[in-house]
């Protein structure tokens, strides 16, 4: 006599979706890693610290802290 088990066994492998996932966060954090590392994560903190009237000095205003530290990264 031949019992069927409702039962899903797991494979021993990892699905497409975890195995994709996976794959994305190793991409993300490799993205992070050379962000910090190019010293552009630095300038952001370094102008943050500075107050609006020295931020006036330099041209820049708050909200474009970012765009100014990325400018070459930009085509306009």
């Amino acid at each position: 006599m031949t019992f069927i088990s409702p039962s899903i066994v797991p494979s021993s492998s990892p699905s497409l979706a975890a195995r994709l996932s996976a794959f994305f966060d190793r991409l993300v954090a490799l993205g992070e890693a050379n962000y910090q590392s190019s010293g552009r994560a630095k300038r952001i903190a370094k102008l943050e610290a500075l107050s609006d009237a020295e931020l006036a000095k330099l041209g820049i205003s708050r909200d474009m802290i970012v765009y100014h530290v990325f400018r070459d990264c930009f085509a306009y």
